[in-house]
């Protein structure tokens, strides 16, 4: 619920919601995830970093999903060498099959490197990458590149409406 609501915009009601969902259970990853992304919005960078290290420690420093906004919330936050180490180790797992390119991208993204991102989500589209089915979800993870020309084609080219 916290997260739709987070996707609407409703932040004060998201972080209630999260909230409530952490009184039984702190460590539930999905919910510092979350409230990573609310504090982030918010411009509580601290907050949103120390979060999303709660969240990947908690999933385990496997999971690209949490890695990927840990990533975003050092480059909001200015911290580019923390980003780009992880940027370097999605690209390194991402030759190995571990880490989905629109993950590389949206990294890209976040660090404001576009014409990097978009070399990363025209081969996630051509490989058909699940991730991309987020791509128009507002104020997420594709938010910094969703300005750009490029971007609207790619919507265009998976049949979505603009």
């Amino acid at each position: 619920m916290a997260g739709r609501l987070l996707v609407a915009g409703r932040y004060d009601e998201a972080l209630r919601q999260v909230q409530k969902t952490l009184e039984p259970n702190p460590n539930f990853s999905p919910a510092h995830q979350t409230l990573g992304w609310i504090y982030l919005h918010e411009g509580e960078h601290a907050q949103a970093i120390h979060q999303f290290k709660s969240a990947t420690e908690l999933a385990g420093a496997k999971d690209n999903d949490f890695i990927v906004d840990l990533g975003c919330a050092y480059a909001t936050a200015g911290q580019r060498t923390e980003a780009r180490k992880i940027l370097n180790q999605l690209k390194k797992k991402s030759g190995q099959g571990l880490a989905t390119s629109a993950t590389v991208a949206i990294l890209y993204g976040a660090l404001g490197q576009s014409d990097q991102a978009f070399d990363w989500l025209g081969k996630a589209y051509k490989e058909r990458d699940p991730e991309l089915t987020y791509i128009k979800v507002p104020g997420r993870r594709f938010a910094p590149l969703n300005h750009d020309p490029r971007f609207q084609e790619i919507v265009r080219r998976m049949g979505l409406p603009e």
